[in-house]
């Protein structure tokens, strides 16, 4: 999954997030924007915008939640998924 964060105000599309519809293949088959719920200093939540879902794919259902680690990776969490993203250089 990469998850590509820009500025926003609740209800803006704030995210583009790409992932390999969960296959685990590492290559990008599903992508979408993802609007800002609510962001303090520790957490973001965001929610994605259906209508920009890549064709053939089915969102997760819920909002995304992404929190800081303490070595800079952030942590992702949506409908039962988690995993920590690492920040590309």
């Amino acid at each position: 999954m990469r998850f590509t964060v820009h500025q926003g105000a609740v209800g803006d599309s704030i995210a583009y997030v790409e992932t390999d519809g969960g296959l685990g293949t590492g290559q990008v088959m599903c992508t979408n924007e993802a609007s800002l719920v609510s962001a303090t200093q520790t957490r973001l939540v965001a929610r994605t915008v259906v209508d920009t879902l890549s064709v053939g794919c089915t969102p997760l259902t819920g909002d995304g939640v992404v929190t800081p680690n303490k070595d800079g990776s952030l942590h992702f969490v949506q409908q039962g998924f988690t995993g920590d993203l690492e920040r590309d250089s």
